[in-house]
């Protein structure tokens, strides 16, 4: 919800309940939607609600964009988790359990993004 609110994913709260409900005013706000204030009012007492997915996230700030971009790519090399195995590097980003419909793990320097050089995909 923070890219959707805010249009990024740097700042913001790790208020699960507030994001979902400023989100969810949002969407209401949409004329073309053509909701009415029983879905809103449904939504914000957690009826019809069903929470599918949750990025957890969490950043750390090192010396330089080369230190951040080092980090990832010796993580991609060398780092195995327990219960998920090695780690699998690509276009500078490390994933464990990328293909998982149940949870997954992925570490890349935010800095491309940051400058607009696009987002890693």
């Amino acid at each position: 919800m923070p890219k959707f609110l805010q249009g990024h994913d740097l700042l913001g709260t790790d208020d699960l309940n507030a994001l979902i409900t400023g989100g969810m005013e949002r969407i209401c706000d949409v004329p073309v939607l053509h909701l009415d204030p029983s879905d809103r009012a449904h939504w914000l007492a957690g009826i019809k609600t069903i929470l599918t997915r949750v990025d957890c996230t969490a950043m750390y700030e090192l010396a330089s964009r080369a230190d951040a971009e080092a980090w990832v790519y010796a993580v991609g090399q060398y780092a195995t988790a327990r219960h998920r195995g090695r780690s699998d590097y690509d276009n500078g980003m490390v994933y464990w359990s990328k293909k998982s419909r149940r949870s997954s793990h992925k570490f890349y320097p935010k800095g491309r993004e940051m400058l607009g050089s696009g987002p890693i995909n």
